[in-house]
């Protein structure tokens, strides 16, 4: 199928399958899960020739402990693509109750996103030379909540965050149409 106004066209295809593999184990105050995960891409189209196979994979954890009133839960994932290997991504959420009625928490993370099927290969506007974007981030907030013996709730909460990404992936309007590319910085 093609249609030439819109610039679709079936032979745009990308062949891709996709491996996960998970261990897990918990007791009375940890869990844990961890595991691998492999991508394989081969863009079949003829208007991006220059296209090669790629193989993309992670390796990856989280753990949560349980302390009296508080939790922690920490995660790790680090990516891969062929020759390149991308910024760790870590994360951290600490969370727990001041008091009966209000709660907290409060984490911290970095981010890393390599582009999308779409990003890159999308026609028309797709770009294969994109780089990948990365960053962090961080947030803190208060929950009150009350309850009523009818079991009416109010809910009350607050959070702030801030972050910055890096190499950020955006679609904007090239005229008619939509492009794809890395828009600098963001925060």
């Amino acid at each position: 199928y093609t249609d030439p106004t819109i610039s679709l066209d079936q032979t745009n295809l990308v062949r891709n399958w996709f491996a996960q593999q998970k261990i897990s184990g918990a007791n009375s105050r940890w869990q844990w899960i961890g595991g691998w995960e492999v991508q394989h891409l081969a863009p079949t189209s003829p208007s991006y020739t220059a296209s090669e196979n790629a193989v993309r994979g992670a390796v990856f954890m989280r753990s949560k402990w349980q302390l009296v009133k508080n939790e922690l839960i920490f995660k790790l994932r680090q990516d891969f693509s062929d020759q390149r290997i991308g910024i760790p991504v870590v994360t951290s959420l600490f969370t727990g109750q001041l008091s009966p009625s209000v709660s907290y928490f409060a984490g911290a993370g970095t981010l890393f996103r390599w582009p999308s099927l779409d990003d890159l290969y999308w026609t028309p506007g797709g770009d294969i030379e994109l780089d990948p974007e990365y960053g962090w981030n961080t947030e803190a907030g208060l929950q009150w909540e009350a309850r009523d013996l009818d079991f009416h709730k109010i809910n009350i909460s607050g959070t702030a965050f801030f972050g910055m990404h890096y190499d950020a992936i955006q679609w904007y309007p090239d005229g008619a149409l939509w492009s794809v590319g890395n828009r600098g910085t963001l925060r």
